[in-house]
């Protein structure tokens, strides 16, 4: 190792340490800079990014990764202000390799902030179709889409095919009790865990993970939307979950308070009641007006894209988007 090389991962390994270890933890670090500053002073190093951007085997040999991850994650959070040749470069890579959209440093493996759902965030960059259908592939893993519930039917069905069913019951260990459970019931539970500790849960977690970034992006059409908020969940309940958390956020998101308030001045119940003036006339902030009823619009429009039953509709007994 040349000692430029030694010098920039000294470096990589100092951003690592001030962007997710706190001081008391790390306290070696004596000339400790915040993250800000001390991005500031290495993001205009080209030579740095461009070695922290070259892909490599990890130390297993096994899986590609970056010479930088953690300068990577900072190009990828700080877009606007890093060499564009070097960050377009970031950029296809990611789009392109499984491996390296699936790194997470921020997180859990299988539901942090992966690479690709950083990249995602960068709304005003211009996917071609081939990375928007690598992004969607991605997205089609998660638990719960059409193409994870034929998976499970298709597992299923091979049960079926091998005579395994829960006509009998096997003594099966969970933490500290054992219980009696049926064979088939017990495959489709660990078919079910391994599949969530899987790298391909990467992309977040929960009604906020990469699905919900997708439906945000304006890379994809409308048209686009309107059939990817079907094949995205199945099945309807988690569906109306993802929908009542979406609109319980825009509620609960500080820019929904007024300065020295602990409450959101919206009602869920009239949220999308609320018009650009009445914001106006509550917030007196164009900026804050602006965002929410984005958030709004955005929920708005999924809930005409696919309408939530009755039966697991968490605001009303009649969903207003449901046209009779």
């Amino acid at each position: 190792m040349d000692s430029l090389e030694k010098t920039f991962e000294e470096i990589e390994g100092k951003l690592y340490q001030i962007n997710h270890f706190p001081s008391h933890i790390v306290p070696t670090i004596n000339d400790r800079k915040d993250v800000k500053d001390f991005w500031d002073e290495i993001k205009g190093k080209k030579q740095l990014l461009e070695w922290a951007s070259t892909v490599r085997k990890d130390k297993w040999g096994q899986k590609d990764t970056f010479n930088g991850t953690t300068i990577c994650e900072s190009m990828l959070l700080d877009y606007n202000n890093v060499d564009s040749e070097l960050y377009n470069s970031l950029m296809q890579k990611i789009y392109s390799n499984v491996d390296l959209a699936r790194i997470v440093l921020k997180g859990a493996s299988n539901g942090g902030w992966s690479f690709l759902l950083l990249a995602l965030q960068n709304k005003n960059y211009s996917l071609t179709d081939k990375q928007k259908a690598f992004a969607l592939n991605e997205a089609m893993n998660m638990y719960g889409t059409t193409r994870y519930t034929k998976a499970m039917d298709e597992f299923e069905k091979e049960l079926n095919k091998n005579n395994v069913s829960d006509n009998d019951t096997i003594l099966v260990d969970f933490g500290d009790s054992t219980q009696p459970v049926g064979p088939k019931t017990y495959a489709m539970y660990m078919r079910n865990l391994f599949g969530s500790m899987d790298s391909s849960q990467a992309h977040g977690v929960g009604s906020f993970d990469i699905r919900y970034h997708i439906l945000r992006n304006p890379n994809w059409t409308d048209d686009e939307k309107q059939s990817l908020v079907h094949e995205f969940w199945a099945d309807d309940e988690e569906y109306a979950q993802c929908m009542d958390e979406w609109e319980w956020d825009i509620i609960n998101d500080t820019a929904s308070f007024l300065p020295h308030s602990f409450m959101s001045e919206l009602d869920f119940y009239e949220l999308y009641d609320y018009t650009q003036d009445d914001l106006m006339n509550i917030y007196k902030n164009e900026q804050v007006v602006n965002k929410l009823m984005h958030e709004i619009d955005f929920c708005r429009k999924m809930r005409e894209y696919r309408p939530v039953c009755d039966i697991v509709d968490l605001r009303s007994e009649q969903d207003p988007f449901i046209k009779n």
